[in-house]
């Protein structure tokens, strides 16, 4: 039976033709993986939404405080707390796939507001440090939690926390000046200002929370140095039968791609809802 207070949400452009095609993919592994929780689509215009997309969802829902103009769209992100139909939330990056049932990561984040990792694993199921992903939060003395896959629940204490967002997000540029004072980045950051909203409400998640795979060439040790910027130029991947394999590792649980170029109709296919 249908769990209706439990649900994954994500958030992408109905303008965005391939942001659409990855929440598509993110919406069938869930109906593939874990038919019994629903999914909701956040977007910015449901009026251009396609039908092929919406059929992904079980919601569709659009942003109740509309897009910042000319801004990255992620910047939005601070409003799926007052749109989400479901109590308790997984928000997944639109780059997400799911790869098994998770049940048991729902069960472990009862407890909490809200949830953001402290950490990830490489395509090996190894945690491992990135080289360079979090170098500004250590020079300003900043938490180093992780933004694209992240949990809350409706409370006081997530309420708070994404009351907090929204002035950052929307405000990014001044806030870096404020609160960023070495290796300032020149372009937006969704991790940076989550983690800058963390510290300015005095939010500690601790570290013993749940994981998920982070495809990356900065969190694995590797002979190269001169690698390129898409993971998927340097490591073989394999896609049948709604499994995933990386360099002949099957990935398990929740999976951030991170890349523009690993997502294809092949792939969308494999992933495709039958009744």
């Amino acid at each position: 039976m249908s769990d209706k207070t439990q649900g994954y949400i994500t958030l992408a452009s109905s303008a965005d033709n391939t942001a659409l095609m990855e929440a598509s993919l993110l919406g069938r592994s869930i109906k593939v993986y874990d038919p019994d929780r629903e999914v909701c689509l956040v977007t910015d215009d449901y009026s251009i939404l396609p039908e092929t997309v919406e059929d992904n969802f079980d919601y569709v829902i659009e942003l109740p405080f509309g897009a910042l103009p000319d801004e990255d769209f992620d910047v939005n992100i601070w409003q799926v707390y007052y749109c989400t139909p479901f109590d308790r939330n997984i928000f997944l990056n639109k780059q997400s796939i799911l790869t098994n049932n998770i049940d048991g990561i729902w069960e472990k984040l009862i407890h909490d507001d809200i949830c953001l990792p402290s950490q990830t694993k490489n395509f090996k199921n190894n945690t491992h440090d990135f080289l360079y992903y979090f170098k500004c939060h250590e020079k300003n003395l900043l938490d180093s939690y992780f933004s694209d896959i992240f949990y809350f629940q409706k409370s006081e204490t997530a309420s708070e926390f994404f009351k907090i967002l929204d002035p950052v997000l929307q405000n990014w540029r001044s806030v870096y000046i404020n609160f960023i004072k070495e290796n300032k980045p020149d372009k937006f950051n969704m991790n940076l200002c989550f983690n800058i909203a963390t510290k300015m409400i005095g939010l500690d998640m601790g570290k013993d929370n749940f994981t998920y795979t982070y495809l990356s060439l900065e969190n694995v040790e590797l002979d190269d140095t001169d690698l390129p910027d898409d993971w998927t130029q340097y490591v073989s991947c394999w896609v049948k039968d709604q499994k995933i394999k990386v360099s002949n590792f099957q990935l398990t649980d929740i999976i951030f791609y991170n890349s523009s170029t690993f997502i294809d109709q092949e792939m969308l296919d494999d992933f495709r809802i039958t009744n």
